[in-house]
């Protein structure tokens, strides 16, 4: 469980002992949830202010599908996807925005038009420039832990034991941050990137385990394929499997929960707040930040 009260990222300080909802925008044709659907720009800022309205404290946008098979995009198409987006974003919207890339060129040019964090599936590990480019900014970093590549990370996946090896990666990872005076720091073990049902089963069960004293723990379970291995759900069905694992995820420990169905979760968590402080006007409420 980390020890932190608060968590900055941007301009905006997060409330420790409280869930945090980042919402998921895709400037892809080709994400497996909300593919094609948000290319035009008009249609992107709408669906942000929406996800927005309906509770999230972050907005993550990304412009490259990192589903498993997935080819990579270029800097210079992701660019051209981001741009327009990235450029009007901070005259509309005062939530931290960040940045789902691995590319340091385009997260360099998202930088320079106002993203507060970036979110590096790979961990830092597909493009070294991307350490000195945090480093410099001092901006906010999700470090998540995928084995192998995106296209073919699910071939696959084997470990000795599953916990050992992600806890030892971020471990490593962060101490080389820190020795970068990179100090905001997120970790995110990656359900669903290079891992079986058995092990992201084991990693929601054990979440406990992975939380850092010093580094909020960041989960991305919404609408993955393992909710449907448990449970025979088509894509169109699994949100309840999203909530489900998410809440658990939050009595284990995360804080910071990436998710396309904001509205949903945002009512489950409220209603479990309300549960455990047994007064509604006592209530904390989701994503309520300090500043």
């Amino acid at each position: 469980m980390t020890k932190l009260s608060y968590f900055k990222i941007g301009k905006q300080t997060f409330d420790m002992s409280k869930p945090h909802i980042v919402g998921v925008l895709n400037m892809t044709p080709d994400s497996f949830s909300d593919g094609g659907q948000f290319l035009d720009t008009d249609r992107a800022l709408v669906q942000i202010e929406k996800l927005i309205q309906d509770g999230a404290s972050i907005i993550d946008i990304g412009a490259e599908s990192t589903r498993p098979g997935a080819d990579n995009i270029d800097a210079s198409k992701q660019i051209q996807r981001l741009s327009p987006v990235v450029k009007a974003y901070k005259k509309y919207f005062s939530a931290p925005l960040s940045i789902d890339t691995t590319n340091s060129d385009v997260f360099s040019y998202c930088l320079s038009n106002g993203a507060d964090m970036l979110n590096d599936v790979s961990g830092l590990q597909d493009d070294l420039k991307m350490i000195d480019i945090v480093s410099e900014a001092g901006c906010s970093v999700v470090i998540m832990h995928r084995q192998g590549m995106s296209k073919t990370m699910q071939d696959d996946p084997r470990y000795k034991n599953v916990i050992d090896e992600i806890s030892s990666f971020f471990s490593d990872t962060c101490r080389k941050l820190k020795s970068n005076d990179v100090s905001s720091i997120l970790i995110d073990p990656g359900i669903g990137f290079g891992k079986s049902l058995d092990h992201n089963l084991k990693i929601l069960r054990n979440l406990d385990e992975l939380c850092h004293a010093d580094f909020p723990l960041f989960i991305g379970t919404s609408r993955k394929s393992f909710i449907e291995h448990v449970t025979g759900a088509s894509f169109a069905e699994r949100l309840p499997g999203t909530i489900a694992s998410n809440l658990y995820a939050f009595q284990k420990g995360a804080r910071f929960f990436r998710v396309h169905d904001v509205k949903e979760l945002k009512q489950s968590f409220d209603i479990h707040d309300a549960i455990i402080n047994g007064d509604i006007n006592k209530s904390r409420k989701v994503g309520d930040k300090i500043g």
